[in-house]
């Protein structure tokens, strides 16, 4: 989801890279990566919270029975409704 302005920065870069750190800027993924979205303070634990990263519309809930922080993409895999704007289940 990279725009032009993005790809032509990335596309200089990489030509001033010699072989070597090409080779290893290549196997480095920042897909692969953890990443803090935000901070456990600043969300309510009662709902849904969206964000964005990577250019990625991301949604962020907590999973009250893995008692952890889940991210999803923020997109209803059936309805394609952004996840973001609805309510947590009990179950």
């Amino acid at each position: 989801c990279a725009t032009v302005a993005e790809k032509a920065r990335v596309d200089r870069i990489e030509e001033s890279m010699g072989d070597e750190e090409m080779a290893e800027a290549k196997e480095y993924s920042l897909k692969k990566q953890w990443w803090p979205l935000s901070l456990p303070e600043f969300l309510d634990k009662t709902r849904p919270h969206y964000d964005q990263f990577l250019g990625h519309e991301v949604v962020i809930w907590w999973d009250k029975n893995a008692e952890q922080w889940c991210v999803f993409a923020d997109k209803c895999p059936h309805r394609l409704a952004p996840l973001s704007e609805g309510r947590i289940e009990e179950d």
